[in-house]
């Protein structure tokens, strides 16, 4: 152990050269010397505090599940089965989210109230779209360089609507919000959505449309659109542990269904002293306490079931159902 500061001496005679409200200090002083880490960080409040999608949930497993409602309102458009997949839920600032080499289409929509954000579409999906629309097939590749006329821009306004009914149904369990389309645009450095090292909350789906025409179908968050949504979507986390899947549910139940159990008829008990027991012999009867009229029980471990009679159908040994034993009550 370390040698305080000061000795006994020194410290008595310390306290009575200073005043009382000094004396605080000097028994500081008689205090062995702390360890100081080699080195400490300066800490300031707010710094380094990330939104952390893994903080919420309730947040990924929401759009999470946004590709079955693709495939089925993609399928309506296009009168056939359209294969839609999930491809990723990430964090990433707004700048970073809007560098690709691919031709998209950008539609800002807003909610009144909560501000702006993006819904993107690849190009390709947008003409096959376009084209189902229009009674063909959807299955048309753009070629390379090639932007939407006037028409087709406007056509392309029936997607966002789309989108925005969408949009409204799924966060419908969390707040309530209406969105609209505010704009679209080819150039994403044109959008000006929010400041560029602004963090968003992105989910991507793929969506085919055929054997060439494909793309991603993606949502972009930016952090100040979802703050009013974050206490909320934190505490249904906490107070909701895990979302309960019907198939799986389904599994469970049959799985279940299925597990063998072994039951057991007792027809009554004695007792006997060890000597008694000894001297059993074969045509000994044993006096059960279990009167002949009285029912038996039928047992699972060592928990009583029902009450039955022992009988016999079909010449082997049965045990007829009387009533139920009522566990923890009058039996």
């Amino acid at each position: 152990m370390s040698k305080p500061i000061l000795d006994a001496e020194e410290v008595q005679a310390l306290l009575s050269a200073v005043a009382p409200e000094e004396q605080t200090n000097a028994l500081l002083a008689t205090f062995p010397p702390l360890l100081q880490p080699a080195k400490v960080d300066v800490f300031k409040f707010g710094e380094n505090q990330s939104a952390g999608l893994d903080q919420y949930p309730m947040f990924s497993n929401m759009h999470e599940r946004l590709s079955e409602v693709l495939t089925e309102r993609w399928g309506s458009i296009f009168h056939r089965e359209i294969p839609v997949f999930f491809k990723e839920l990430v964090e990433k600032s707004y700048i970073d989210l809007l560098d690709s080499d691919e031709p998209r289409v950008y539609f800002t929509l807003e909610s009144p109230g909560h501000g702006t954000m993006l819904f993107v579409l690849d190009m390709a999906l947008v003409v096959s779209y376009i084209d189902a629309i229009l009674g063909g097939s959807g299955e048309i590749v753009p070629e390379e360089g090639s932007v939407l006329t006037l028409v087709e821009l406007r056509i392309a306004e029936r997607i966002a609507e789309s989108a925005c009914t969408l949009l409204s149904n799924l966060w419908k369990p969390i707040r309530k919000m209406e969105f609209k389309l505010r704009r679209i645009d080819l150039d994403p450095m044109s959008l000006a959505m929010t400041a560029e090292d602004v963090p968003c909350f992105s989910t991507t789906n793929v969506i085919v449309v055929g054997e060439e025409a494909r793309g991603d179908f993606s949502l972009h968050y930016p952090l100040p659109f979802l703050e009013p949504m974050l206490m909320t979507m934190r505490k249904q986390a906490r107070e909701k542990t895990g979302t309960f899947d019907d198939e799986w549910g389904r599994e469970l139940h049959e799985a279940i269904d299925q597990t063998p159990l072994e039951l057991r008829l007792e027809l009554g008990r004695c007792r006997l002293q060890v000597r008694n027991f000894l001297h059993i012999k074969p045509g000994d009867f044993l006096p059960l306490t279990l009167s002949e009229q009285e029912p038996s029980k039928l047992w699972i471990e060592n928990f009583p079931l029902f009450t039955a009679n022992p009988g016999q159908q079909q010449g082997m040994l049965a045990a007829e159902i009387l009533e139920q034993i009522h566990i923890g009550g009058n039996e």
